[in-house]
């Protein structure tokens, strides 16, 4: 099925991603019609489809929990600030134990999406042998 779903999206000009369960399309236009060929296509393989939602080109899209602008991939704010929160806490000598995996889980993630974020990640897991 994402094979079929990839090739219309790849002769429609449309940029085809997948994550678990989560299909994004993206380009200068998706049109409606190409969006009904992919629900048929979903249909046809006895899946259901929910949850469909549109951007205009110049809005910040949210795509499992990633923020994606025209500066590119960003870690959502939320987690920016809790991942600072929590880094803070780190420095201060302040972080309770339980919460050191928590961090590193959360600049793990973050790292995969800015740089920023792998440095520090790396940095705290040289610290912690």
């Amino acid at each position: 099925m994402f094979d079929k779903i990839g090739e219309l999206s790849a002769n429609n000009q449309i940029t085809f991603t997948v994550y678990v369960d989560d299909l994004t399309f993206s380009g200068k236009a998706v049109p409606g019609a190409f969006i009904w060929e992919v629900k048929k296509l979903i249909h046809g393989y006895g899946f259901q489809y929910h949850k469909e939602f549109s951007r205009p080109p110049e809005k910040t899209k949210l795509v499992t929990g990633v923020a994606i602008n025209d500066k590119g991939l960003q870690v959502q704010n939320k987690h920016h600030e809790a991942i600072h929160e929590l880094y803070v806490e780190y420095l201060e000598g302040t972080l309770k134990p339980e919460n050191k995996a928590k961090l590193l889980g959360m600049l793990s993630s973050a790292s995969q999406v800015s740089g920023r974020y792998e440095s520090i990640f790396r940095h705290l897991l040289r610290l912690e042998k």
